[in-house]
């Protein structure tokens, strides 16, 4: 139920994330375009990685530090 939800981005798959503390998301670019889009707008998340098949995002606190360590 929750994972269907979340797959077709409903209005609580942002908070569902943060409430389990999500920090990384890979998603399959065309089953998952709607939650991908939404990432991809949220400033809290960035896309680290992507290709014709799928994506991944991360949670800007969880992107590497200056330093090169993660945090």
């Amino acid at each position: 139920q929750s994972y269907r939800a979340i797959a077709r981005a409903g209005p609580e798959s942002l908070d569902w994330l943060d409430a389990r503390s999500v920090d990384t998301v890979l998603l399959d670019r065309v089953h998952h375009k709607p939650l991908a889009d939404q990432l991809e707008l949220d400033r809290r998340w960035s896309r680290i990685y992507d290709d014709d098949r799928a994506v991944i995002f991360s949670r800007r606190s969880q992107l590497a530090s200056p330093a090169g360590t993660v945090e």
